[in-house]
């Protein structure tokens, strides 16, 4: 049994009989990542540790390819994405927090879990909203904030997969490595697990 199912089990023996329906979500949650989702990820090679000290160097290598995409000089899957929906149901319902939630799934960072999310996210804001090189303009018809989360996170976690796997191949299959190891890294490398 691992540490995470011991801790889980040690919460719900802890309860001396007043089990929440939340604590057995949350063991059943632990038990299936422990037997299905983590295995099934060390079977495709998703890294069970990453140095995500070295993240914001390997992020600031993706400034140009990242400004390039600002700017409207390259193709950009999740632009086109945030664009369509824009587009298909308005400026304002598209930004609403439902709206966003619904497209959440197919913006996580992959196997990087929502640690890297965090992390990406902050090094892009320092790289572009603070230096005023993503302005209202650039990112128009999103928010600034949302043009990062959007476009620029699910941009640079590619880009950090596509290096993993060697460069060899290209962005395409390392977006449906992204989308295929999202729910290991949301259980694997989650800010939770601090």
């Amino acid at each position: 049994m691992s540490d995470k199912m011991k801790l889980a089990l040690d919460r719900i023996n802890n309860k001396q009989g007043k089990i929440e329906e939340s604590d057995r979500i949350d063991f059943c949650h632990t038990h299936f990542a422990e037997l299905s989702i983590v295995p099934s990820g060390i079977a495709n090679k998703y890294p069970l540790n990453i140095n995500f000290d070295e993240l914001p160097h390997r992020i600031y290598r993706f400034k140009d390819d990242l400004t390039e995409i600002i700017n409207g000089n390259a193709y950009s899957y999740y632009l086109n994405l945030a664009k369509q929906v824009y587009q298909e149901v308005g400026h304002r319902k598209a930004a609403t927090p439902m709206m966003l939630m619904s497209r959440f799934e197919s913006l996580r960072p992959g196997y990087y879990g929502s640690k890297g999310a965090v992390l990406i996210a902050n090094t892009l804001i320092g790289l572009f909203i603070n230096t005023r090189i993503l302005t209202v303009v650039k990112s128009y018809p999103l928010q600034s904030i949302n043009y990062i989360q959007e476009v620029l996170v699910p941009e640079t976690a590619m880009r950090l997969i596509f290096e993993d796997i060697g460069g060899n191949s290209s962005l395409e299959t390392a977006r449906n490595i992204m989308i295929a190891s999202s729910d290991f890294g949301d259980y694997v490398h989650n800010c939770d697990n601090e």
